[in-house]
């Protein structure tokens, strides 16, 4: 049986449509088809219910995860055979949580990429949640992600570096909302937090994580029904607005930092580190107990683990 089969099957059994499985494998629906079809015969069961639409068998699910075991147990050899005949070629692939896949690894890269120049990296950007999963089946390599989702028995974790989330206030807003000067900063005084009701917010959108953490705050300071200007899905854009005096938005200090470090455009920003919470936002570095890391892996989790140490981009 060839690998390609297993990966056929999982994208059907992922997608439960033949149509986008087909779709996502480049290949004929016809064509995905058979190749069920000749392990169906092949192992003597049935995969997939097809009425009243796709879904896997018992024998589908017990075989949706023995063929991720087999998956990862090739890529676990391919890699290990690469390093005995010193090829310095494959593929490294990395699941990184979103806002340090724009603040980390664009900084990261450049210097692996010279060390290993036949080493194709594929980076995906996603929710911890998500990463895990997909450490757990083999899809990628290592993952960066928030340390309270990478909870499991079969991961080795190593904390990178902690964090906390911040409420960033343009300079023109803190001024004549807030009524605050420099010399009030100065003086270490904070702003009236109540009088985030007249403010508009900009937020991430409500699948993000800081979502729970800037909610609890605002209730605390007696905002129950927020003035929202926007919601977006990356973690820098709302420091972009917010530069521009727009509004008032929550952010990772180390985003924040490397943001005004690097990136930052028009007013003067100023943080304020929110109240500790139950939601602790320190970043690990995840991979899967007893799974071949290559030599190159290796390397990019040195020079991550550097980076974070350094500060340097934070």
């Amino acid at each position: 049986m060839k690998i390609s089969k297993l990966n056929y099957f999982l994208a059907a059994a992922e997608e439960l449509n033949i149509t986008r499985a087909a779709q996502k494998l480049y290949i004929t629906q016809q064509s995905l088809s058979e190749n069920i079809a000749q392990l169906e015969e092949e192992y003597h069961v049935t995969l997939f219910r097809r009425r009243p639409s796709l879904s896997l068998t018992p024998a589908g699910e017990k075989f949706a995860a023995l063929a991720r075991q087999m998956i990862g147990l090739e890529a676990h050899i391919r890699a290990e055979m690469a390093d005995i005949a010193q090829q310095n070629a494959g593929v490294l692939s990395i699941g990184v949580r979103r806002p340090y896949s724009e603040i980390l690894i664009p900084h990261v890269l450049p210097q692996f990429v010279r060390e290993h120049p036949h080493i194709q990296v594929h980076v995906f950007a996603s929710s911890t949640p998500e990463m895990a999963q997909q450490l757990i089946d083999g899809k990628i390599d290592l993952c960066i992600g928030i340390a309270r989702y990478m909870k499991n028995r079969n991961f080795e974790n190593t904390t990178l570096w902690s964090d906390r989330y911040c409420i960033v206030i343009p300079d023109s807003i803190l001024r004549e909302r807030f009524g605050m000067t420099e010399d009030d900063l100065q003086s270490g005084r904070e702003p009236d937090f109540s009088k985030l009701a007249e403010v508009p917010l900009i937020l991430r959108d409500s699948k993000a994580n800081s979502r729970p953490t800037s909610a609890l705050f605002l209730l605390h300071n007696g905002v129950a029904n927020p003035n929202v200007l926007a919601e977006l899905t990356d973690p820098i854009s709302p420091l972009r607005y917010c530069a521009q005096g727009l509004g008032v938005t929550f952010a990772l200090e180390k985003v924040f930092n490397h943001f005004t470090r690097f990136d930052a455009q028009g007013e003067k920003l100023h943080a304020f580190p929110l109240p500790d919470s139950a939601f602790d936002p320190s970043t690990s570095l995840c991979t899967y107990k007893g799974r071949y890391l290559s030599h190159a892996a290796q390397d990019f989790i040195e020079l991550v683990k550097e980076a974070g140490a350094s500060g340097k981009y934070f």
